[in-house]
């Protein structure tokens, strides 16, 4: 029986349901949700969820929920906040919430945690897994004071009871039950504590009764990554043998993660609709070298009408951008976490996923001329927070807001900064907030769809933006290359004209903010695929890294330049593998592993340039680039049958697409280095492309 179906059955025998095993919610008697707004009812109503009968004293309660007020004052907000519970839930007798002094819920109502607590008690660890939707009130946070502390200490105690319930549960399927529900309920005790060897154990088992290697690799080292670091220790010898049993098993069949590649894949692969995806998250070392944190989207919770949701992702951004800049801190680039938006994923999930060691995160809340933003500092590793504030002022006063939710983070994780390098490290912000407003929309579009007809909606958006405000450079920047990408695979005959507008849009942002790194790294982008300038490209990218050396973007450009430029591929892969690092589920990777390809090529190794070349293509299949890479990389290892398969796509992706239109292409990226070895390596690339033509 799901949430659902017990919910149904409340509602049935007219009780109100009050769910507090997760988000908050009160259900009436007809299943209809009630709301329940003020944050001090949820709390109360929870106190009383978890202690019943005669546990709770009026003056106990008001001392908890009120601890800052006289205890006289205490008991009087909690009676009006009684009086208007009666009101919300329609039980209006005060004798059903308990005799004075006395408070207790009405026997009308029915509870989440009663009912969890009454599967735990029968040894039902399945129905109590139905009902378990996440920690005590998660969601509602506070940082200090005696609420706080019961909070913490309630929801210790509810996961210590989830977790010997699941783990039973757990045992008891892998005796003899479904293999489904045996694994579904291994991943709810690993979500629960991520930090179980039992339950990865379980989960390596029935990955590898499957076959499926790659799995049980990959659960072993979640659990390295995450389990070990809990006590000190390393896998049990149960486990270290179990996945070499695997792997010797599958290396008797012949199982190899690169073999068995063949036509069939690449029909498989070419079903991806036009976004590009994020990389599947990895569980990451934590950055040792510097104090390493994300930012996670920020939340909107403006009244619909108003929605804000690009005021907030654009809050997120720039809140990475100046935390970045802060000697000794190590940032996740934005777009990785912005995988994140609107998830209901743990915070120490998040930590492990990206590699660091604190979360910022929070909500936007735009009423009229107000705006409040709530931020919240999170420990990584056990999910409690550091610090927590919100910050109500006038619209027009947002990015002061983000300066202060910028020194307040840096002070709690650096107090020995200096506030004058903190204030060096801010800038002050476009001058209109609706023109900035429409970059953080255009950024959003060409994060995930790079095909000329995809990238218009980014093209009217940022001219809405310098429509606003001319002199915006950061827009005139991402304008120009948007531009470009627009002109380097389209067949329109306005290709010369998208050229000279990305140059033009370039060389203006350079001359009105040259000293920007977003500037320095779009226009790079224009100089490279627009202009084929190399020399101009490697400046503004090597300037652009200097200033800010945990953008991605701009190392992975960099290492592709410096590959073009006839720099070391090492190097440049060295570069990119930093780039993947600091932004490891970034939907920009294809990009980077296109690059890496190339780089592979250049050092020889045709299988790992397939490789690279099979990654890129598995995070955004309708790039024609990286169909050339593949045809080249598979016809190269005179694997002719597979090349053809690849050529097949890159020709419906890219009807007008030849040879040596690929050869004058490579022409115009080279400039002037295109001769000698350069043009004889690109005559076989060529004639390859031509065979599986």
């Amino acid at each position: 029986m799901d949430k659902t179906d017990l919910d149904g059955q409340h509602a049935m025998a007219g009780h109100i349901t009050i769910n507090i095993l997760g988000p908050f919610e009160v259900l009436g008697t007809g299943g209809e949700k009630l709301a329940i707004r003020s944050r001090r009812s949820r709390a109360l109503l929870a106190c009383l969820a978890m202690e019943t009968g005669e546990s709770w004293t009026r003056s106990r309660l008001a001392t908890l929920l009120w601890d800052k007020r006289s205890e006289q004052q205490g008991r009087s907000s909690l009676r009006q906040e009684l009086v208007q519970l009666r009101k919300d839930f329609g039980l209006t007798s005060p004798g059903e919430w308990g005799q004075d002094p006395f408070v207790c819920l009405p026997g009308q109502i029915r509870t989440d945690v009663e009912l969890f607590r009454s599967a735990i008690s029968g040894d039902d660890g399945l129905q109590a897994a139905s009902i378990w939707r996440g920690d005590l009130l998660q969601g509602t946070e506070m940082t200090e004071g005696p609420f706080a502390d019961w909070l913490a200490l309630s929801r210790s105690r509810l996961r210590v009871a989830a977790g010997k319930s699941f783990a039973a549960a757990m045992r008891m399927l892998d005796d003899g039950g479904d293999a489904l529900s045996f694994e579904d309920m291994a991943l709810k005790l690993v979500a629960l504590d991520p930090q179980n060897e039992e339950a990865h154990r379980c989960l390596m088992r029935s990955a590898a009764s499957r076959h499926d290697l790659a799995e049980v690799i990959e659960r072993y080292r979640i659990y390295v990554a995450n389990g070990g670091r809990k006590t000190g220790s390393v896998p049990s010898p149960g486990m270290k043998r179990l996945l070499d049993e695997t792997i010797a098993a599958a290396s008797r069949k012949g199982i190899s993660s690169q073999s068995g590649f063949s036509t069939h894949w690449i029909a498989q692969i070419n079903c991806q609709h036009r976004v590009a995806a994020a990389p599947q998250p990895v569980r990451l070392l934590p950055i040792e070298t510097a104090t390493a944190l994300a930012v996670v989207p920020f939340v909107d919770l403006s009244p619909g009408a108003v929605s804000k949701t690009a005021l907030a992702d654009g809050l997120t951004e720039e809140t990475t951008t100046a935390l970045a800049r802060i000697p000794g801190v190590f940032v996740t680039a934005r777009q990785s976490t912005m995988v994140y938006k609107n998830a209901k994923i743990d915070a120490r999930t998040i930590a492990s996923d990206l590699g660091v060691r604190y979360l910022v995160e929070g909500s936007i809340e735009v009423r009229g001329k107000s705006v409040r933003v709530n931020a919240r500092l999170i420990d990584g590793r056990s999910g409690l927070h550091i610090w927590a504030n919100n910050y109500d002022e006038q619209f027009r006063d947002f990015f002061a807001v983000r300066n202060r939710i910028v020194l307040a983070v840096a002070s709690q994780l650096q107090p020995a900064l200096m506030m004058a390098d903190i204030d060096r490290a801010l800038d002050a912000g476009p001058n209109n907030l609706d023109a900035w407003t429409r970059l953080q929309r255009a950024n959003a579009q060409v994060l995930f769809n790079r095909s000329a007809q995809g990238l218009f909606g980014a093209i009217v958006e940022l001219k809405q933006a310098l429509a606003i405000d001319p002199d915006y450079a950061m827009a005139q920047a991402l304008l120009a290359a948007v531009y470009t990408w627009r002109a380097v695979w389209s067949t329109s005959t306005r290709i010369g004209a998208e050229r000279a507008l990305a140059l033009q849009y370039a060389a203006l942002a350079r001359k009105t903010d040259p000293r920007n790194s977003f500037v320095l790294v779009n226009c790079a982008d224009a100089a490279i695929y627009g202009a084929g300038d190399i020399d101009l490209a490697l400046e503004l990218l090597n300037e652009a890294v200097e200033r800010s050396p945990y953008d991605p973007q701009g190392l992975a450009l960099l290492a592709n330049a410096n590959r073009v430029a006839g720099g070391n591929p090492a190097d440049s892969l060295r570069m990119i593998g930093r780039a993947i690092r600091i932004s490891p589920r970034d939907p920009r990777s294809h990009r980077w592993f296109h690059y890496a390809g190339w780089c592979h090529w250049k050092l020889g190794e045709l299988d790992k340039m397939e490789g690279a070349a099979r990654n890129a293509i598995e995070l955004y299949s309708d790039a024609p680039a990286q169909w050339v890479e593949l045809t080249c990389a598979l016809g190269l290892q005179g694997r002719n049958v597979e090349a053809k398969a690849a050529a097949k796509v890159l020709r419906k992706l890219s009807p007008a697409f030849t040879p040596d239109a690929f050869f004058e292409i490579a022409k115009r990226f080279y400039g002037k280095r295109f001769a000698g070895p350069v043009k004889a390596d690109y005559r076989t690339l060529c004639s390859t492309l031509q065979r599986a033509m």
